[in-house]
Order: C-alpha cells, then structure tokens, then sequence
C-alpha cells in the first residue's frame, strides 16, 4: 500500500475490493474505489475512499466527504438524478454540495454552477 491511500485500502479490504495495484496511482486507486462503493450503494464510505479521510475527520479543506453527503442529500431532496454512475456520480454529488454550501449571492455565480452541472448532466440521461 503507497501512503496516501490508508483509509482508502482500509474501505477497499472490507468491502472486498481489488487492493491497489503496483502501478495503480492513489487518485486511480481512490476513484476506482469510490466508485464500485458507491455502484453498492456506500454512499457515506464511497465519499470517504474519495477523499481517503472518515466523513467526521477534522481538516481536508473545502471539499471533503461532507461536501458530497451535503450534494447527495441535497439532490435527493431535490428530486434530481443525472445519471451518472460511480465516480462521475460522486462528482455530481461533490459539485451539488458545493453548490448548497455557497451562500446566497446577489450575483450569478451559483446561477453559473447550476447550469454548468445541468450541462453535464444532459448527456447521461
């Protein structure tokens, strides 16, 4: 295991996903791993290998896995599915929550991300 991807090997052990490979790299390795976890349906876990750190870990900066659990949730209550599938999920999830942490501005910046996510979502419906 390269250092790096601890928790990320932690998650992919338990859930009996393939380890890392020699010549795997840790953003590799962490997308792979994510998203077979989220295609199961570890929603919480599948953030956590994305961001290899446990969702109520201190630090990790603007996007750590409570941004995406605040995207997932937030698209959910939302009524809204793009289609995508593992990674690419936790990608629209992480940019939803984003999005949902943004305060309100007078400006059109969150108008701008909003179209920008609606944009990647139209070809996977």
């Amino acid at each position: 295991m390269k250092p790096g991807v601890e928790f990320t090997a932690e998650l992919a052990k338990y859930h009996k996903i393939d380890p890392q490979g020699s010549d795997e790299s840790e953003s590799a390795f962490k997308h792979r791993v994510s998203g077979a976890l989220r295609e199961m349906g570890h929603l919480i876990e599948a953030h956590e290998a994305f961001h290899n750190q446990r969702y109520d870990e201190e630090g990790g900066g603007a996007l750590n896995p409570m941004v995406g659990l605040l995207g997932a949730a937030a698209l959910a209550s939302a009524g809204r599915d793009f289609g995508g599938s593992g990674t690419s999920r936790i990608g629209d999830e992480m940019m939803a929550g984003v999005i949902a942490k943004e305060p309100r501005r007078s400006d059109d910046s969150a108008a701008m991300m909003m179209l920008a996510i609606a944009m990647m979502g139209s070809d996977r419906r």
